[in-house]
Protein backbone atom coordinates (compact mmCIF):
# COMPACT_ATOMS: atom_id res chain seq x y z
CA UNK A 1 0.00 0.00 0.00
CA UNK A 2 0.46 3.62 -0.43
CA UNK A 3 0.48 5.41 2.79
CA UNK A 4 0.75 9.39 3.30
CA UNK A 5 1.04 10.28 6.89
CA UNK A 6 1.04 13.87 6.99
CA UNK A 7 1.78 15.30 10.60
CA UNK A 8 3.56 18.57 12.31
CA UNK A 9 6.30 16.60 13.74
CA UNK A 10 7.98 13.16 13.76
CA UNK A 11 10.71 12.00 16.12
CA UNK A 12 13.82 12.86 15.96
CA UNK A 13 13.25 15.91 12.98
CA UNK A 14 11.17 17.71 15.98
CA UNK A 15 12.45 16.79 19.02
CA UNK A 16 10.52 13.82 21.07
CA UNK A 17 7.07 14.04 22.28
CA UNK A 18 3.58 11.81 22.24
CA UNK A 19 2.74 12.91 18.90
CA UNK A 20 6.46 12.30 17.55
CA UNK A 21 7.44 9.58 18.51
CA UNK A 22 4.23 7.59 17.71
CA UNK A 23 4.37 8.95 14.27
CA UNK A 24 7.96 7.56 14.06
CA UNK A 25 7.02 4.06 15.06
CA UNK A 26 4.18 3.76 12.66
CA UNK A 27 6.19 4.55 9.58
CA UNK A 28 8.94 1.56 10.68
CA UNK A 29 5.80 -0.66 11.74
CA UNK A 30 4.38 0.06 8.48
CA UNK A 31 6.97 -0.20 6.44
CA UNK A 32 8.06 -3.39 7.93
CA UNK A 33 4.52 -4.71 7.04
CA UNK A 34 5.53 -4.15 3.13
CA UNK A 35 4.37 -0.12 2.68
CA UNK A 36 5.54 2.63 0.94
CA UNK A 37 5.55 5.60 3.37
CA UNK A 38 5.36 8.99 1.92
CA UNK A 39 6.02 11.39 5.06
CA UNK A 40 4.55 15.45 4.69
CA UNK A 41 5.86 17.19 8.12
CA UNK A 42 7.52 20.97 8.53
CA UNK A 43 11.73 21.40 7.79
CA UNK A 44 13.77 19.23 10.67
CA UNK A 45 15.06 20.91 13.36
CA UNK A 46 18.60 22.16 13.12
CA UNK A 47 21.03 19.09 13.52
CA UNK A 48 18.36 16.77 12.94
CA UNK A 49 19.27 14.02 10.31
CA UNK A 50 16.95 11.26 7.76
CA UNK A 51 19.40 8.89 8.89
CA UNK A 52 17.36 7.20 11.82
CA UNK A 53 14.72 6.14 8.63
CA UNK A 54 15.24 3.69 5.67
CA UNK A 55 15.42 5.29 2.17
CA UNK A 56 12.36 3.68 1.36
CA UNK A 57 10.42 6.55 3.41
CA UNK A 58 9.71 9.92 1.41
CA UNK A 59 9.81 13.18 2.95
CA UNK A 60 8.48 16.56 1.82
CA UNK A 61 8.93 19.46 4.05
CA UNK A 62 6.60 22.16 3.87
CA UNK A 63 7.71 25.77 5.62
CA UNK A 64 6.37 26.99 8.78
CA UNK A 65 7.47 27.92 12.29
CA UNK A 66 7.08 25.67 15.37
CA UNK A 67 4.65 26.29 17.76
CA UNK A 68 5.24 26.43 21.10
CA UNK A 69 3.43 28.94 22.27
CA UNK A 70 -0.61 29.31 22.55
CA UNK A 71 0.07 32.68 20.29
CA UNK A 72 1.99 30.64 18.23
CA UNK A 73 -0.25 28.00 17.93
CA UNK A 74 -3.13 30.01 16.74
CA UNK A 75 -1.04 31.85 14.02
CA UNK A 76 1.71 30.03 12.75
CA UNK A 77 -0.23 26.79 12.75
CA UNK A 78 -3.29 27.47 10.84
CA UNK A 79 -1.31 29.08 8.22
CA UNK A 80 1.11 25.93 7.75
CA UNK A 81 -2.19 23.74 7.56
CA UNK A 82 -3.19 25.88 4.86
CA UNK A 83 -0.01 26.06 2.91
CA UNK A 84 -0.16 21.94 3.55
CA UNK A 85 -3.62 22.16 2.11
CA UNK A 86 -2.38 23.20 -1.24
CA UNK A 87 0.77 20.94 -1.13
CA UNK A 88 -1.27 17.85 -0.98
CA UNK A 89 -4.06 18.74 -3.63
CA UNK A 90 -0.93 18.70 -5.83
CA UNK A 91 1.10 15.88 -4.92
CA UNK A 92 -2.41 13.56 -4.76
CA UNK A 93 -2.69 14.58 -8.08
CA UNK A 94 0.86 13.24 -9.09
CA UNK A 95 0.71 9.83 -7.07
CA UNK A 96 -1.78 7.27 -5.83
CA UNK A 97 -2.19 6.81 -2.36
CA UNK A 98 -5.10 4.73 -0.76
CA UNK A 99 -5.20 6.08 3.00
CA UNK A 100 -3.84 9.09 4.81
CA UNK A 101 -3.19 8.67 8.17
CA UNK A 102 -3.34 12.58 9.59
CA UNK A 103 -2.16 13.62 13.15
CA UNK A 104 -4.31 16.28 15.22
CA UNK A 105 -5.05 19.83 13.88
CA UNK A 106 -2.90 18.76 10.56
CA UNK A 107 -5.96 16.41 9.42
CA UNK A 108 -7.89 19.69 8.70
CA UNK A 109 -5.70 19.47 5.67
CA UNK A 110 -7.06 17.14 4.57
CA UNK A 111 -10.94 17.09 4.13
CA UNK A 112 -10.91 18.59 0.62
CA UNK A 113 -9.38 15.83 -0.87
CA UNK A 114 -10.58 12.62 -2.63
CA UNK A 115 -8.47 9.68 -0.37
CA UNK A 116 -9.51 8.32 2.42
CA UNK A 117 -8.34 9.89 5.40
CA UNK A 118 -7.77 8.66 9.05
CA UNK A 119 -7.63 11.42 11.81
CA UNK A 120 -5.93 10.31 14.97
CA UNK A 121 -6.47 13.62 17.76
CA UNK A 122 -4.63 12.53 19.98
CA UNK A 123 -4.56 14.16 23.24
CA UNK A 124 -7.41 17.25 22.23
CA UNK A 125 -5.42 19.87 24.42
CA UNK A 126 -7.68 22.43 22.52
CA UNK A 127 -10.87 21.03 24.65
CA UNK A 128 -9.50 20.25 27.78
CA UNK A 129 -7.43 23.50 28.52
CA UNK A 130 -9.04 26.48 30.53
CA UNK A 131 -9.43 30.69 30.97
CA UNK A 132 -7.61 32.49 28.19
CA UNK A 133 -5.99 29.52 26.57
CA UNK A 134 -9.62 27.43 25.79
CA UNK A 135 -10.96 31.18 24.21
CA UNK A 136 -7.75 31.10 22.01
CA UNK A 137 -8.44 27.49 20.83
CA UNK A 138 -12.02 28.20 19.47
CA UNK A 139 -11.08 27.84 15.52
CA UNK A 140 -8.95 24.97 16.29
CA UNK A 141 -11.71 22.83 18.27
CA UNK A 142 -14.39 23.70 14.96
CA UNK A 143 -11.02 22.78 12.73
CA UNK A 144 -10.91 19.27 14.84
CA UNK A 145 -14.93 19.28 14.35
CA UNK A 146 -14.75 19.44 10.99
CA UNK A 147 -11.68 17.01 10.08
CA UNK A 148 -13.41 14.68 12.61
CA UNK A 149 -16.80 14.59 10.64
CA UNK A 150 -15.21 14.50 6.84
CA UNK A 151 -12.50 11.32 7.44
CA UNK A 152 -12.82 8.02 6.78
CA UNK A 153 -12.55 6.92 10.93
CA UNK A 154 -11.18 8.18 13.91
CA UNK A 155 -8.33 7.03 15.94
CA UNK A 156 -8.45 6.33 19.65
CA UNK A 157 -5.57 5.13 21.07
CA UNK A 158 -6.91 4.53 24.57
CA UNK A 159 -10.40 2.81 25.48
CA UNK A 160 -10.67 5.91 28.16
CA UNK A 161 -10.36 8.71 24.92
CA UNK A 162 -13.97 7.46 23.12
CA UNK A 163 -16.03 9.18 25.31
CA UNK A 164 -14.18 12.14 25.30
CA UNK A 165 -14.24 11.98 21.10
CA UNK A 166 -17.92 11.28 21.15
CA UNK A 167 -18.36 14.30 23.47
CA UNK A 168 -15.26 16.79 21.78
CA UNK A 169 -15.64 15.77 18.14
CA UNK A 170 -19.14 14.59 17.79
CA UNK A 171 -18.34 11.24 16.36
CA UNK A 172 -20.97 8.41 16.82
CA UNK A 173 -19.28 5.54 18.11
CA UNK A 174 -19.50 3.44 14.79
CA UNK A 175 -16.88 5.85 13.45
CA UNK A 176 -13.88 5.28 16.15
CA UNK A 177 -11.44 2.35 16.22
CA UNK A 178 -9.85 1.93 19.39
CA UNK A 179 -5.76 1.20 18.13
CA UNK A 180 -4.01 0.93 21.33
CA UNK A 181 -1.10 3.48 21.19
CA UNK A 182 2.48 1.34 21.38
CA UNK A 183 5.76 0.81 21.99
CA UNK A 184 8.51 -1.19 20.17
CA UNK A 185 9.45 -4.00 22.44
CA UNK A 186 12.56 -4.57 20.26
CA UNK A 187 15.44 -5.71 22.48
CA UNK A 188 15.80 -7.91 25.45
CA UNK A 189 13.44 -7.48 28.95
CA UNK A 190 15.73 -5.20 31.31
CA UNK A 191 15.58 -7.30 34.49
CA UNK A 192 14.65 -4.76 38.05
CA UNK A 193 16.87 -6.23 40.59
CA UNK A 194 15.96 -5.07 44.08
CA UNK A 195 18.80 -3.17 45.51
CA UNK A 196 18.14 -3.81 48.45
CA UNK A 197 16.16 -1.63 51.00
CA UNK A 198 19.51 -0.01 52.21
CA UNK A 199 19.90 1.98 48.89
CA UNK A 200 18.73 4.85 48.16
CA UNK A 201 16.15 4.91 45.29
CA UNK A 202 15.70 6.87 42.23
CA UNK A 203 12.87 7.75 40.77
CA UNK A 204 12.35 9.34 37.15
CA UNK A 205 9.66 12.02 34.86
CA UNK A 206 9.86 12.15 31.72
CA UNK A 207 8.03 15.00 29.39
CA UNK A 208 8.17 18.35 28.33
CA UNK A 209 8.45 21.39 31.11
CA UNK A 210 5.21 22.83 30.51
CA UNK A 211 2.30 23.40 32.92
CA UNK A 212 0.09 20.76 31.62
CA UNK A 213 2.85 18.16 32.63
CA UNK A 214 2.25 18.36 36.39
CA UNK A 215 6.02 18.79 37.21
CA UNK A 216 5.14 21.48 39.75
CA UNK A 217 2.68 18.98 41.25
CA UNK A 218 5.35 16.09 41.84
CA UNK A 219 8.11 18.89 43.57
CA UNK A 220 5.37 19.81 46.15
CA UNK A 221 4.78 16.33 46.36
CA UNK A 222 7.91 15.64 47.39
CA UNK A 223 8.47 18.34 49.67
CA UNK A 224 5.20 17.25 51.51
CA UNK A 225 6.32 13.38 51.39
CA UNK A 226 7.41 12.01 54.74
CA UNK A 227 10.13 9.19 55.74
CA UNK A 228 11.18 8.86 52.30
CA UNK A 229 14.26 6.73 51.98
CA UNK A 230 17.57 8.41 53.29
CA UNK A 231 19.39 9.46 50.06
CA UNK A 232 16.36 9.32 47.40
CA UNK A 233 17.31 11.15 44.10
CA UNK A 234 15.08 12.03 41.21
CA UNK A 235 15.62 12.53 37.51
CA UNK A 236 13.44 14.98 35.45
CA UNK A 237 14.08 14.84 31.74
CA UNK A 238 12.83 16.90 29.33
CA UNK A 239 13.27 20.81 28.33
CA UNK A 240 10.61 23.23 28.25
CA UNK A 241 9.15 26.72 28.62
CA UNK A 242 8.64 26.11 32.56
CA UNK A 243 12.37 24.68 33.01
CA UNK A 244 13.38 28.25 34.95
CA UNK A 245 10.23 28.19 37.24
CA UNK A 246 10.48 24.56 37.86
CA UNK A 247 14.26 24.95 38.87
CA UNK A 248 13.28 27.76 41.51
CA UNK A 249 10.64 25.72 43.08
CA UNK A 250 12.74 23.37 43.62
CA UNK A 251 15.21 24.90 45.51
CA UNK A 252 12.53 27.25 47.37
CA UNK A 253 11.33 23.77 48.46
CA UNK A 254 14.97 22.85 49.88
CA UNK A 255 15.16 19.93 46.77
CA UNK A 256 17.82 21.50 44.71
CA UNK A 257 19.81 18.47 45.56
CA UNK A 258 17.31 15.69 45.16
CA UNK A 259 15.79 16.86 41.62
CA UNK A 260 18.24 16.75 38.95
CA UNK A 261 16.75 18.22 36.17
CA UNK A 262 18.73 16.99 32.81
CA UNK A 263 17.49 18.85 30.04
CA UNK A 264 16.78 17.16 26.62
CA UNK A 265 19.08 14.36 26.65
CA UNK A 266 20.15 11.68 23.91
CA UNK A 267 18.19 8.41 23.03
CA UNK A 268 21.21 6.31 24.98
CA UNK A 269 21.06 8.73 27.75
CA UNK A 270 17.22 7.83 28.26
CA UNK A 271 17.19 4.49 27.54
CA UNK A 272 20.51 4.29 30.81
CA UNK A 273 18.43 5.99 32.89
CA UNK A 274 15.38 3.71 32.41
CA UNK A 275 17.24 1.08 33.06
CA UNK A 276 18.50 2.44 36.18
CA UNK A 277 15.84 3.44 38.02
CA UNK A 278 13.73 2.15 40.38
CA UNK A 279 10.03 3.79 39.58
CA UNK A 280 8.77 5.53 37.24
CA UNK A 281 6.64 8.69 37.89
CA UNK A 282 4.13 10.82 35.53
CA UNK A 283 2.23 13.65 37.01
CA UNK A 284 0.75 15.19 33.70
CA UNK A 285 -2.67 17.03 34.11
CA UNK A 286 -4.09 15.60 31.20
CA UNK A 287 -2.72 13.22 28.54
CA UNK A 288 -3.28 11.56 25.47
CA UNK A 289 -2.00 8.11 25.75
CA UNK A 290 1.32 8.86 27.17
CA UNK A 291 4.46 6.86 24.95
CA UNK A 292 6.91 7.75 27.91
CA UNK A 293 4.25 5.77 30.47
CA UNK A 294 4.68 3.08 27.52
CA UNK A 295 8.79 3.39 27.44
CA UNK A 296 8.49 2.73 31.08
CA UNK A 297 6.98 -0.51 31.51
CA UNK A 298 8.88 -2.02 28.74
CA UNK A 299 12.11 -1.20 30.73
CA UNK A 300 10.12 -3.20 33.90
CA UNK A 301 9.37 -0.07 36.11
CA UNK A 302 6.47 -0.01 38.64
CA UNK A 303 4.46 3.47 37.36
CA UNK A 304 3.09 5.57 39.86
CA UNK A 305 0.64 7.89 37.46
CA UNK A 306 -2.42 10.76 37.93
CA UNK A 307 -5.66 8.80 36.75
CA UNK A 308 -6.17 10.72 33.05
CA UNK A 309 -5.94 10.29 29.50
CA UNK A 310 -5.20 6.33 28.43
CA UNK A 311 -3.27 6.17 31.39
CA UNK A 312 -6.19 4.23 33.38
CA UNK A 313 -5.73 1.75 30.62
CA UNK A 314 -2.24 0.88 31.52
CA UNK A 315 -1.50 1.31 34.75
CA UNK A 316 -3.53 -0.87 37.48
CA UNK A 317 -3.04 -0.29 41.35
CA UNK A 318 -2.13 -3.28 42.89
CA UNK A 319 -0.64 -4.84 40.09
CA UNK A 320 2.13 -2.58 38.32
CA UNK A 321 1.74 0.65 40.44
CA UNK A 322 -0.66 3.90 41.74
CA UNK A 323 -2.78 5.61 40.12
CA UNK A 324 -3.75 9.30 41.88
CA UNK A 325 -5.72 12.20 40.69
CA UNK A 326 -4.25 14.90 38.73
CA UNK A 327 -3.17 17.78 40.10
CA UNK A 328 -3.03 16.59 43.65
CA UNK A 329 0.24 17.23 45.42
CA UNK A 330 -0.85 15.54 48.82
CA UNK A 331 -2.54 12.17 46.52
CA UNK A 332 0.65 11.79 45.10
CA UNK A 333 2.75 12.35 47.96
CA UNK A 334 1.08 9.80 49.35
CA UNK A 335 1.14 7.51 46.79
CA UNK A 336 4.99 7.84 47.23
CA UNK A 337 5.12 7.29 50.41
CA UNK A 338 3.37 4.16 49.59
CA UNK A 339 5.84 3.50 47.05
CA UNK A 340 8.79 3.19 49.19
CA UNK A 341 7.38 1.35 52.14
CA UNK A 342 6.72 -1.60 49.18
CA UNK A 343 10.36 -1.52 47.63
CA UNK A 344 10.28 -5.16 48.05
CA UNK A 345 7.36 -5.43 45.47
CA UNK A 346 8.82 -3.30 42.69
CA UNK A 347 10.46 -5.61 41.27
CA UNK A 348 7.04 -8.14 40.65
CA UNK A 349 5.20 -4.42 40.05
CA UNK A 350 8.05 -3.98 37.20
CA UNK A 351 7.52 -7.39 35.97
CA UNK A 352 4.03 -6.56 35.30
CA UNK A 353 4.41 -3.55 33.58
CA UNK A 354 6.23 -5.53 30.91
CA UNK A 355 4.21 -7.81 30.34
CA UNK A 356 1.20 -5.62 29.73
CA UNK A 357 3.47 -3.04 27.63
CA UNK A 358 4.38 -6.89 25.59
CA UNK A 359 0.50 -8.05 25.33
CA UNK A 360 -1.57 -5.32 24.62
CA UNK A 361 0.61 -1.96 23.77
CA UNK A 362 3.19 -3.57 20.91
CA UNK A 363 3.34 -2.09 17.62
CA UNK A 364 3.80 -5.69 16.27
CA UNK A 365 0.57 -5.85 17.04
CA UNK A 366 -0.45 -2.35 16.40
CA UNK A 367 0.83 -1.96 12.79
CA UNK A 368 -0.96 -5.00 11.64
CA UNK A 369 -4.52 -3.17 13.19
CA UNK A 370 -3.54 -0.45 10.77
CA UNK A 371 -3.05 -1.83 7.72
CA UNK A 372 -6.08 -4.06 8.44
CA UNK A 373 -7.98 -0.98 8.92
CA UNK A 374 -6.52 0.78 5.52
CA UNK A 375 -7.80 -2.05 3.75
CA UNK A 376 -10.99 -2.99 4.71
CA UNK A 377 -12.71 0.48 5.99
Amino acid sequence: MELLLVTRAIYPLHGYGGLERHCHDWVLSLLKLGCRIHVVTLPPDEKATLSDFPKEVSFYFIPGANARTVLQRITTYPAWVKRVSKFLARLTQEKQFHAIYAQGLASASCVHLNIPFYYNPHGMEEFKCSGIKYAAYSSFRNLSRDAAALSQRVIATDQSLIPEIREFLRVTEDRIVLIPNAVMMDGPKVEKKLLGLAAPPAFLSVGRLESNKGFDVLLRAFSLAKNLPEGWISYVVGAGSESDRLKGLARNLGLAERIKFTGAISDAELDELYARVGLFIHPTLYEGSSIVTLEAMKYALPIIATRTGGLPDKLFPGKNGWLVPPNDSQALASALEDACTQRDRWPAFGNASYEIARDKFSWDNAGKQFLDLFQNS
